[in-house]
């Protein structure tokens, strides 16, 4: 009895929920029809992110430069 309802209750889930999921989520449709803050607000992440991974690639590169300097003075070990 167990088997029969979790098979019946997979199909209804499958049928009404998961079937009609990609016409209501990533339909083309809907996000033509998006302004342009609504796809930020969407697709986008938080500032604090964009920041701090901007914050981040800005001190990446300094150590980058940094580390270039020394094998430089090292005698050009790579």
């Amino acid at each position: 009895m167990k088997y029969f309802i979790g098979v019946i209750a997979k199909q209804v889930i499958e049928r009404h929920l998961v079937d009609i999921l990609p016409e209501i989520v990533l339909s083309p449709m809907l996000v033509l029809g998006l302004t342009d803050d609504e796809v930020k607000y969407i697709a986008g992440e938080p500032k604090e992110i964009t920041d701090r991974r901007n914050h981040l690639e800005k001190h990446l590169k300094m150590l980058e430069s940094g580390q270039d300097t020394f094998r430089l003075a090292m005698g050009g070990l790579r």
